[in-house]
């Protein structure tokens, strides 16, 4: 008899650490033993790792993050972006780090998968598809999800290409702007991943404001059963379904994450104070995707 649906779906937020949290998915005044991960773990099932897009941490690190989170808990680490991004591309250390970096967390079977983002000029050419194809053979010892933005991946075969590398295309929700890939609910592999960035339009090429400006977006409620309905076929397809809200800006991505998990029917923990506060409007969703607020 297969798992209900809701038990191979794991719902997070694209990491923890955010100055802005504080007063909405933190408390305000915090001391500074809080800890963030730990309270995080205790919204959600998963949390995607962003720091090691910028430095591959430690063993040491990764270790801890286990020690403060329970045996469920998932994560989803962010390849270097060496790999990613360099021109030079990257060095043997850096490869070495980083296995060395996923098996400790695979060890203990908490690794949920290793994303390797490429940017949005990262075109679908015979170059970069041989690229991807390299990639996916260097880290073929664990579950790879590969994230491409350009529209130019929306065309031909291309889930076909990323199953026969046993690689998890990642569906993505973005603005829908010219040039964007659109949202998709593909299955390549043994699991399914979806990245939900936001919808903000006007502020997502802009140099004013940075990534918080990409990133200030709240789901309505309706857009929120939308995602649902294509998490939910994918996983009726897939092994395990990870989701992850990006949407970072002051809380939102938690806020959405919490109201998605609602609707899919997951024993998600009530919203903190400081997201009540700051978005009084979106009601905590019932897994009907409508209900009355909590008491």
């Amino acid at each position: 008899m297969p798992r209900p649906l809701e038990k191979t779906i794991y719902v997070g937020t694209a990491g923890w650490s955010y100055k802005d949290w504080e007063g909405t998915v933190y408390p305000r005044g915090a001391p500074k033993s809080f800890d963030r991960l730990a309270f995080i773990s205790s919204l959600f099932d998963l949390v995607e790792v962003n720091v090691t897009y910028y430095r591959i941490v430690p063993r040491a690190t990764a270790a801890s993050w286990l020690e403060r989170t329970e045996p469920s808990f998932l994560f989803s680490i962010k390849l270097h972006q060496s790999f990613t991004h360099a021109r030079e591309g990257s060095t043997p250390r850096d490869e070495r780090e980083m296995k060395l970096l996923l098996d400790t967390v695979m060890a203990e079977g908490r690794l949920a998968a290793l994303l390797a983002q490429f940017p949005q000029s990262f075109h679908n050419t015979e170059e970069n598809r041989r690229k991807i194809a390299r990639l996916a053979e260097t880290f073929r010892d664990y579950p790879l999800a590969l994230e491409v933005r350009h529209f130019s991946w929306g065309k031909g075969p291309v889930p076909d290409f990323f199953s026969s590398l046993g690689a998890a295309l990642v569906n993505i929700d973005q603005p829908e702007i010219r040039g964007l890939l659109g949202p998709s609910s593909h299955v390549t592999s043994d699991f399914a991943y979806f990245r939900f960035h936001g919808r903000n339009k006007n502020s997502w090429f802009s140099s004013k404001g940075g990534v918080d400006a990409r990133y200030d977006y709240l789901y309505s409620q309706e857009e929120l059963v939308e995602l649902k309905d294509g998490v939910e076929s994918a996983a009726k397809r897939a092994e395990r379904t990870l989701v992850v809200f990006n949407n970072h800006y002051r809380g939102k991505a938690a806020a959405g994450g919490l109201m998605l998990a609602r609707m899919l029917g997951k024993p998600a923990a009530a919203r903190p104070d400081g997201i009540r506060e700051l978005f009084p409007d979106e009601p905590d969703a019932s897994p009907a995707g409508k209900g009355p607020k909590e008491p």
